[in-house]
């Protein structure tokens, strides 16, 4: 198994309280309070039409376990039916996630086959804990679809606005959908937590988006396949996922994102060519230079000092030379 970003593992962990509280857990000093296998398929919806399946690797299986915080638990292992056990790589004192990205549906399963999921857990109180979990079937949820993706380029940051997806067929408050929105350094600014698979929408408030950006949202929906509740108190979940992600861009001007102007142009004895960028003081710009106005070649990423003016000199040979300036995300 390979290990991935915290973020990954922790995102499924807010939703999954409400649907925790449906099962009867006893009150227990465990120190496991739930583990998880799932398989999920990547898609990406770029106009109204239906969403497509992601190019590059869109399937996905995921391990965790996620600690009570009454113990310590040093390690969680996993044994896939057919095969022996592996260690779940840890994510902290009390969590363990283990993420593995495949190409193909074949290549996921054969690795990752329907049936029964073990799980054995070292930890401070509960030695040696053995539990299972069923994963069978492959009885995905449907892919979810944004029936407002047009409305969602051009959302008025100021005002509440609503997402909507087609109803999930068959789903049940058994099973979790989520909305989520990153913005363009992959940073949560808004999810809710709360929803099942009922839901068809849900409403970012107003204020949570900054005007003059684009982000990207993603609806998944989980269905749920197993849910259990061992000896000790732990539960046991599998889920099968769809993600679909999708634009959402504001209207109006950020304030802090102004096209960078270029002045000054001079061509100096030597060869030197010179000219200044004014642009905002803290952001990054990358300064390219293009002979047909097609293939564009980096040459330098400046940060802008106080002032934001910048200048730029370079050493020029014979021949038509074009230049432009990008300003890159903060």
């Amino acid at each position: 198994m390979t290990s991935y970003s915290l973020s990954h593992r922790a995102r499924l962990m807010a939703p999954l309280a409400s649907l925790l509280l449906l099962l009867s857990i006893p009150a227990r000093a465990g120190d496991v309070f739930f583990y998880i296998v799932a398989k999920g398929q990547i898609y990406e919806q770029s106009s109204t039409n239906a969403p497509d399946l992601a190019l590059e690797n869109p399937y996905v299986f995921e391990a965790i376990v996620e600690g009570t915080g009454n113990g310590e638990i040093y390690s969680a292992d996993l044994t896939k039916p057919g095969s022996s056990a592996s260690a779940i790589p840890s994510t902290g004192t009390y969590s363990f996630y283990a993420r593995v990205v495949f190409s193909s549906l074949n290549g996921m399963n054969s690795l990752y086959r329907s049936g029964t999921y073990r799980f054995d857990f070292d930890s401070e109180n509960d030695f040696f804990t053995v539990a299972y979990v069923s994963l069978s079937d492959d009885t995905y949820p449907p892919t979810p679809h944004v029936v407002n993706y047009a409305a969602a380029q051009a959302v008025n940051a100021a005002t509440n606005f609503t997402v909507q997806w087609d109803a999930f067929s068959g789903g049940t408050v058994d099973d979790v959908v989520e909305l989520y929105v990153y913005d363009e350094t992959d940073a949560v600014v808004y999810t809710d937590s709360g929803l099942d698979g009922t839901a068809k929408s849900d409403t970012i408030p107003a204020n949570t988006l900054v005007a003059g950006k684009t982000y990207r949202g993603e609806v998944i929906f989980r269905k749920s396949v197993d849910a259990v509740v061992d000896n000790s108190g732990a539960v046991g979940l599998s889920f099968y996922n769809k993600f679909t992600r999708f634009r959402v861009a504001t209207t109006g001007s950020s304030g802090n994102n102004p096209a960078p102007t270029m002045s000054n142009l001079l061509l100096q004895q030597g060869g030197q060519f010179q000219f200044h960028v004014q642009g905002v003081a803290g952001r990054s710009y990358r300064i390219e230079s293009s002979a047909d106005f097609l293939t564009w070649t980096p040459l330098q990423t400046l940060m802008a000092p106080a002032g934001g003016g910048i200048d730029f000199t370079e050493s020029v040979g014979p021949g038509l030379k074009f230049y432009r300036v990008a300003l890159l995300p903060p």
